[in-house]
């Protein structure tokens, strides 16, 4: 059974509600973003106060004893009989937080073990800094008013790494989320053999609109050109200009470059598999792990490791459970949304711009 645990802005326990009294329960998890959720609660139910439902209450979801979410309330919608509540990942968090620093000759993760040191010396997040294999050495980066979650993207951009906030509240950044389940978890449909199947559906897009071949990216007075001849040979000349701002040394601009390159040379993969919960524990399998996913019908074949990049769990008011993963293969690029790539991208370029007034 799930249930809904609110705290207050610095993790004190409110309430605790249980279905039937929240419903309708959703929530996302994505690779390195902060991911989402909502529930509704009735209008009139003795949890539904201002106290319980403020905005930036933080709020964690388990699963029976497993914490499948954690952020805080972003957004409520209220009719005469109920009110839903949007949360957002504890990661996007960090977009409400400013950090300025020259951040020089320091390894990646002892970089943002020093953010969280100093963000929390002025208003603690309730969050730590966790763990993080990172050998990779920052020359320089100069942030002025940059949020923190701009810092620690630039940060895993630059060192090619994957972030996340535990439920445990704890923020990792490693070379890799996740682990290798390739052995236990696998998706499975094949037509002569439906019973052994273990899911209910499988679908692919394959995206070439950000595509990009030769890149050319600058910082102030510093320029990288980086380019790939095998896939110039495969899809033609697809070039692109990056302002990579903020970093201030030609080492690490050459690595932001070609990581930006190794991102975007090739097709976009995003297989959606929706799983059968009776078949694979939704619990067994987390974003980041590598599972198996083998496809016999007809044109569709499969036989493949890939990575669950997205997980959406929906949760019906008699509890079953309707689950949606996205995937990528194994050393292939994400599908990043395009829209929100974009917006992102005028919010870089706005904050760039402020911080330079």
């Amino acid at each position: 059974m799930h249930r809904i645990e609110i705290y207050d802005k610095n993790f004190n326990a409110l309430t605790t509600v249980f279905p039937p009294f929240v419903y309708d329960i959703e929530y996302t998890q994505e690779l390195s973003k902060s991911g989402s959720a909502k529930f509704k609660i009735r209008v009139i139910d003795a949890n539904a106060t201002a106290t319980n439902l403020k905005l930036y209450n933080r709020v964690k979801i388990y699963r029976d004893s497993v914490g499948v979410f954690i952020g805080y309330i972003e957004n409520l919608k209220a009719d005469l009989n109920e009110i839903e509540v949007d949360c957002q990942g504890m990661l996007g968090f960090f977009s409400k937080r400013l950090y300025t620093k020259t951040i020089s000759n320091t390894n990646a993760g002892t970089a943002c073990s020093n953010v969280f040191a100093a963000l929390n010396a002025i208003d603690d997040t309730g969050i730590t800094f966790g763990a993080s294999d990172l050998t990779y050495v920052i020359s320089q980066i100069n942030f002025s008013r940059s949020s923190a979650l701009d810092v620690f993207e630039k940060i895993a951009n630059m060192s090619k790494s994957e972030i996340e906030i535990t439920t445990d509240r704890e923020f990792n950044i490693n070379s890799r989320v996740g682990v290798d389940k390739t052995s236990t978890i696998i998706f499975q449909y094949i037509s002569t053999q439906i019973n052994a199947s273990t899911i209910f559906d499988f679908d692919v897009e394959i995206q070439g609109k950000d595509m990009a071949n030769y890149v050319v990216g600058i910082s102030s007075n510093l320029n990288s050109t980086q380019q790939d001849a095998t896939s110039i040979a495969d899809f033609g000349l697809l070039q692109e200009f990056q302002n990579f701002a903020q970093t201030g040394n030609q080492t690490n601009l050459d690595a932001e470059t070609l990581n930006y390159l190794a991102t975007y040379k090739n097709e976009f993969y995003v297989p959606k598999v929706s799983p059968n919960p009776n078949k694979i524990d939704v619990d067994s399998y987390e974003v980041g792990d590598s599972v198996r996913v083998v496809i016999s019908h007809g044109f569709i074949a499969a036989n493949q490791t890939y990575r669950i990049i997205k997980k959406t769990v929906k949760v019906s008011e008699n509890q079953t459970l309707e689950v949606s993963i996205n995937l990528t293969p194994e050393d292939t690029n994400v599908l990043p949304s395009s829209f929100f790539d974009e917006i992102n991208d005028i919010r870089k370029r706005v904050s760039l711009l402020e911080s330079a007034i």
